[in-house]
């Protein structure tokens, strides 16, 4: 006989959780009672019987909080690794920008090497001084 994953014997075997007994099985314990009266102890054995599925139905419970634990767990992981991927992606879209940008600076070092700095009076204000002088305004 199966009972919940393992395997259990009529005499009683192991199960996933422990020793599988008679009334775990689903078993009567005790020989059947003569007559229609109940005894005493065929009440014990269906209230031995209620705690005992009870029990199997707490049992249920944890392995399916456990499931849904272990599939949170590997949701969590995979939005990690999804996070840690396209981080990883932005790294090297940054970093090839911070090269393309270091580049186009060394080539502007290179052309002010080759070039030099422009006219003389570049960054001086002097265009500004022409204009203002031109058109007779003064400054302040």
């Amino acid at each position: 006989m199966a009972a919940q994953g393992g395997t259990a014997s009529r005499t009683g075997g192991s199960t996933r959780g422990g020793t599988a007994s008679r009334s775990h099985l689903g078993m009567r314990s005790e020989a059947p009672q003569k007559g229609g009266v109940k005894g005493e102890n065929e009440n014990v054995s269906d209230e031995s019987v209620g705690e005992e599925r009870e029990f199997e139905l707490s049992n249920a419970m944890a392995d399916l909080e456990t499931a849904d634990e272990r599939a949170e767990r590997r949701e969590r992981e995979a939005n990690e690794a999804r996070e840690s991927e396209r981080r990883a992606a932005e790294e090297e879209i940054l970093g090839d920008a911070r090269f393309d940008e270091e580049e186009r600076r060394d080539r502007n070092l290179d052309t002010v090497k080759t070039h030099g700095p422009g006219p003389k009076d570049a960054g001086k204000g002097t265009a500004l001084k022409k204009h203002l002088d031109e058109h007779g305004i003064e400054r302040r």
